[in-house]
This record gives structure tokens, sequence and C-alpha cells, in this order.
């Protein structure tokens, strides 16, 4: 007899349920059947996947039962198909009519993506990277110069927090990885002194006053909004809403997603809150209501897509320092930002994306962005996905893909439960990868893939053929146990500094605010850690600067000797921090994404300690020979 249960996992398997999981501890958990209920209410009505609806991914020279028809290419030829790619196809998004769909999309991509050679870097929390001339936070021309800075140092590549759109609102949403919208910038990284024409108009009070948010101990982004938009003002009432040329091509360029975007934020202005909350005339891009809105306020939505075109050269010119700038891709967007406005009908509105609980996390994690819906976004040719891929690779020559599990399986947690109500949600991760693939091989670009937590075997070894980099961090793996292909690092945002494990104040601190902790796996990395610098173990809580720098130069030198192809170091670590940038799980019990660095970057890189690792990095990482093909990515 079939029960509801049976039958409920039967008509969203194909939609994109994983009923069943192995966790980080070992065990298999099943889905409740509350959260069944709650999925089946969200995607029920799901396109089921048919060859009509689910574009085709593929390289020259490959066969597949589907591929039987016309195959018409983006530059013209058409090719007869008989369940094989010819070799001479050329890469590319092209159209095949054929006995099961006309026009279904086939994406040709190469079959690996190129790889750096081996080397080093830098990681930076961009908006901490203040400089003498910042406007109380990092910004572009701060970029820019961490990227000279590197190259001048040897090293090829400087890893950035995310830089994706946020609300144009007085109140700045702190963090990196929650944005409007992950097609285009922060306007918060503009270097206001940079900005074209930017001599036409008086900025010298702004200036000032922006300067002066450089001496907060606290990233105030609230006040550096402000200040950067009554500059934008300024310059854009200075050029007459006529920038010239460059601007009208870029507007061109973009086109409808730039005007789209361009009109959200105009409404943005006048409309607080998500975009559901709005009027109903505006809740969706394509209604006469906005069409109106924007004939009306035309300046305006201009002047908003000239503030992008400001950041998108300001980006471009810190991309052509001499290091690879590697951009953090965000694995989700606020569902009532831009994205949300633009997507929503491909768009899980009742799900949070968030993960399981494992050894780092003992309580799971709820990351308060929202999931597409994998059969809708597959009928949509994937289309946020290419825009998104396409928007991170147009001056960035590397992308890191923050949680690249999501491109196999995200796991959605209800609003309004926790993450022991969540289920895993699977998507076509093959023909995501693939198109990355493409659109890296456009770019001439590689690619990072941040493979840590609950993870599949099978994706580990689709990404580790296709020549995908691993990251990994010493601080929960070995340097011995890390795979060749890989960019590496001691810690991440998300977990303790090394000076803030050494002296257990990041301990201390996560006591204080009741955030669950892996007590033994602490004490042991700390011994780890003071036997890698020759440290007492049990002096450790006294540790003062001299013993932190010793630990942080003994952990990157272990870091550097790695067989690992990129080592990157955090400035925050070069800087000495105990404070890490996020507790993940906290909103206002730390001040996540709001703590700058503790100097002008241009005074940390003369410090005797950022010196001392980046040498050893220097003189660590000439290139070796690569590995053969057959190695993969171990977990």
């Amino acid at each position: 007899m079939t029960t509801w249960r049976d039958q409920v996992i039967g008509e969203l398997a194909p939609l994109g349920l994983q009923d069943t999981f192995i966790d980080a501890f070992g065990n298999e958990r099943s889905v409740s059947d509350a959260t069944l209920a709650r999925l089946r209410e969200q995607l029920g009505d799901a396109p089921r996947p048919t060859p009509a609806t689910v574009p085709l991914v593929g390289w020259p020279d490959w066969g597949h039962s589907e591929l039987v028809g016309e195959l018409v290419c983006e530059n013209g030829e058409v090719w007869q198909l008989d369940g094989w790619l010819p070799p001479e196809v050329p890469y590319g998004y092209h159209r095949l009519t054929g006995p099961l769909a006309a026009n279904r999309l086939i994406v040709v991509a190469p079959r690996t993506f190129a790889e750096p050679e081996r080397g080093f870097g830098i990681a930076a929390q961009l908006y901490a990277a203040r400089s003498h001339t910042s406007w109380g936070i990092g910004d572009f021309a701060d970029l820019a110069w961490l990227a000279r800075r590197t190259a001048a140092a040897g090293g090829r590549a400087v890893l950035v927090s995310p830089m994706h759109a946020a609300r144009p609102s007085r109140h700045q949403n702190p963090s990196p990885y929650a944005p409007a919208s992950r097609l285009f910038l922060n306007l918060l990284h503009i270097a206001v002194a940079e900005i074209p024409d930017a001599g036409l108009a008086d900025l010298s009070d702004l200036a000032d006053a922006g300067e002066a948010l450089n001496e907060c101990d606290r990233i105030d982004r609230d006040a550096a909004f402000a200040l950067k938009m009554a500059a934008l003002e300024r310059i854009w009432a200075a050029v007459g809403g006529e920038p010239g040329p460059d601007f009208e091509a870029y507007v061109a360029e973009q086109g409808p997603a730039l005007h789209r975007f361009a009109v959200w934020s105009a409404l943005s202005e006048h409309h607080e809150g998500a975009w559901w909350d709005w009027p109903e005339g505006y809740r969706r891009p394509d209604t006469a209501e906005v069409a109106r809105f924007a004939a009306t306020h035309a300046d305006r939505v201009r002047f908003w897509a000239w503030c992008q075109w400001v950041a998108d050269r300001q980006l471009a010119h810190a991309c052509g320092q001499g290091a690879d700038v590697v951009l953090d891709l965000a694995v989700g967007f606020d569902a009532g930002g831009a994205d949300g406005w633009a997507y929503q009908d491909l768009v899980a509105f009742g799900f949070e994306i968030g993960c399981p609980s494992d050894h780092g996390n003992p309580g799971g994690q709820r990351w308060g962005v929202a999931p597409f819906d994998p059969a809708r976004l597959a009928a949509a040719e994937y289309a946020p996905f290419v825009a998104m891929v396409r928007a991170g690779l147009r001056h960035a020559k590397a992308l890191r893909i923050d949680h690249v599990m999501g491109l196999w399986r995200l796991f959605w947690v209800p609003l309004g439960g926790g993450p022991d109500d969540g289920v895993y949600v699977r998507y076509h991760g093959d023909a995501l990868l693939g198109i990355l693939r493409l659109e890296a091989q456009r770019a001439g670009a590689w690619v990072v893939g941040e493979d840590m937590g609950t993870l599949e075997e099978r994706a580990l070894r689709v990404m580790a053929d296709a020549g995908t980099l691993s990251y990994r961090v010493s601080t929960r793996t070995h340097p011995d146990e890390f795979p060749e292909r890989a960019m590496v690092a001691c810690e991440t945002h998300d977990q303790p500094t090394i000076g803030g494990l050494l002296d257990g104040s990041d301990l201390r601190t996560c006591q204080r605010i009741g955030k669950r902790v892996d007590l033994d796996a602490q004490a042991a990395l700390r011994r780890r850690i003071a036997g890698v610098a020759g440290l007492d173990p049990a002096g450790l809580d006294r540790s003062g600067r001299p013993e932190i720098e010793q630990a942080v130069a003994a952990m990157y030198a272990e870091l550097s000797a790695s067989r690992s192809r990129l080592a990157v170091a955090t400035l925050d670590d070069l800087a000495g921090v105990r404070v890490r940038p996020n507790i993940p799980g906290t909103i206002d019990e730390h001040p996540n994404w709001r703590i700058p660095l503790p100097l002008p970057i241009h005074d940390l890189f003369e410090r005797a300690l950022a010196r001392r690792v980046l040498a050893t990095l220097a003189a660590d990482r000439s290139p070796r020979p690569q590995s053969g093909d057959g190695e993969q990515l171990a977990a």
C-alpha cells in the first residue's frame, strides 16, 4: 500500500527532492513530514523535467541519445546530429530541433577549466581593507593597490569578498553574502576621487567627513553610503546627466538587465522594505505601472545606471593591476531585493538556504538567502545563473564559487523553521558546471569551488576532472592532506583567526554569546598551532603579539610548503587580528562584517609580520610540475 509520504516523495523526486542524506557525522537523516508538506506546496506545480524543459550540456566529440535533429549554432553553422556532437562543433549556446523538442538549448563547453600556475596571493575582506584615502570602507582604489602590491611581491592572486549590489537604502545590510543582486556592484566600494568628472564638483566637505570615518573602530556603512551618495549626486548634477559616449556604450551593452536594476533602485528610494510590500502595481518588473514610473523618473533611473558604470570602470581598473582578482560569488541573494523581484517566478520564497549541522557548526546554519526552484530554473534555461557568472567574469580572471556544492544540491530550511527541519533539494549540477566552463573559457578565467561542509563524492570527482580548484584551510585539514589542485588558506572569514585561536579569545567570545563550539576540536587545534609554532601549550591563554606573530609566521610557512597550487594569506592574519570577520548563526551578538583592519593597508604591508609571511610565500611557491590528469580532489 502506497502511503502519503511515499506518494509525495514520488511526486517531488523529479523536481529535486532528496528525501534522505548522510550528515557530517555519518548519520542518515530523512525529511520530516512537515517539511515534505511545505516542499510539496512550494514545488508542486513546477514543470516536470523533460527534453523540452531541460537544456543539454556537453562538449565536442560527445554522444547522447537525445542529440538527434538539426543543430543551429550561435555563429550560424548548421549541423545534422544523430546522437553525436562532431569534434568541429564550436563552443557556445546552440539550438536543437528534433523528435524530442523544438528549439532546445544545447550548451557546448570545454571539458575542463583553465588552471593557474603554482603561486600565492592574499585574501581580503574589501570593506575592512581601508587606506588613508578611504571613506570609512575599503574601495575599488584600495583593491587596485592590493593587486599591485601583491604582484610586486611576486603573488598572482587577490581573493576578495563578494562585491554584489546592496539595496540603496539609508540602512545598509552589512553582509556581503546577502546581496540585493549578484548581477551588479556595491556602490559602497566606489572610490569617489576616481570617479570621472569628480573634479567638476566641490566635494571637499564630503571628503573630510568620509576620511574621518577611517578613525571609527567599526565599519559604518550607513554613514559611508550617505556621503558617497551625496558625492555621486553632486557629480551627476555637474555633468548634467550626460556623462558621455563611454557611459552610453555601457548602457547599450548591459541592456534590459541594467535598466531593470536601475528602475528597481529608483523604486527602492520611494518604497521601503521588500518588493512584495510595495504597491501592487510595482511588485513585478513588467507592469504598466513600472513602465510609467521609469518614464516619469527617467533621470533618476539614468543616475542609478551611471552609478553602476562608475563602479564597473573602477573594478575593471583594479582587475588590470597585475594580480588575478578572484571574485567571490555568493550562494544566494536577499529574496526581497532586485534579483528576487526580477526572477520571482523562479524563486522558492518559502525556504532559505542553509546547511545541516557539521563539526564546524554543530547547530547547523540558516543563511537568510533565497534558493531557485531547480525545475523552473532549468525551464528558464538557467538564465539567472548565466547572467551571474558573466557578471562575475566581466573583468575578473577567476571566480570563487561560495558553497560550490550548491551546483548539485542546496539545503533548504523552511521559513520560520530551523536547520533540523531542512531538506536537500537537487539541481542539474552537470549542466550548471558546463555553463560555468563555457563562460570561464570565454573570459580566459579559472575557477575555485569552496567545497567544505557536507559533501558528495561524485560531485567532487566531477569537479576535479573538470579542473576546478578545491578550497582548503589548514585549521580544518592538515596541509599534508591538501590536494594539488587547490587554493589553500589558514582559515575562512567564518572561522577563528590564528590569533583568536591561539589566545582563546575567539572561544571566550563564542561562549559569551551562546555560540556552540566543539571544545575538543578547538583544544586539539590550539595544540597543533602551538606545536607548529614551538610555543608552550600551557601558556596559550597569555599569548600576546609576539606569540601570535610567531604562530602566524609558522602556520603560513607550513601552508606555503604544501603541494597545493595556490596559497593565500588573509589580511587579518597579516595584521595579527584576534577577532574573526563573521560568526555564523549570529546577527547582533557579534559585529559581523563590520570590523576593519586595525591599520591602513599601506601601513600593514610595511609591518615585519606581513613582509615575513609574503617573503616565505614567494620563496616557497615557485612553479612546480603539475600533477597528471588522473589526480582527483580528495575531501
